[in-house]
């Protein structure tokens, strides 16, 4: 996508797969427009895609989570009133070796 070349979802056409990097192309979609997002980010330390700053990669676990915070928050932004998000994200252990500690992960989002 590219400046202003968001095209809302018709009757016609309501699909719109958008395939990027989320936090650049999210910033395109205009307020209220997006009945329902789905993802599943990249989970904390597990992979390394090659990726200058990819989502997951973070040497702190705070980092990883105020990104996908800051992201969660232009879903909100872009989600119409009637609007659902659906986040697919769970416990995992790392098979990399790296230097993160290496624990499940469990979170609860009311």
């Amino acid at each position: 996508m590219t400046k202003n070349s968001f095209n809302e979802p018709t009757n016609k056409n309501p699909l719109l797969v958008l395939n990027g990097d989320t936090r650049n192309l999210i910033k395109e979609i205009p307020d209220n427009t997006i009945q329902c997002a789905i993802t599943s980010p990249p989970y904390w330390g597990v992979r390394d895609y090659g990726i200058e700053k990819q989502i997951g990669a973070e040497t702190d676990l705070n980092d990883y989570i105020l990104n996908l915070v800051s992201i969660f928050s232009e879903v909100r932004r872009v989600l119409r009133p009637d609007g659902t998000f659906w986040l697919n994200i769970g416990n995992t252990y790392t098979s990399i070796e790296i230097s993160w500690p290496l624990f499940p992960f469990r979170a609860n989002v009311a």
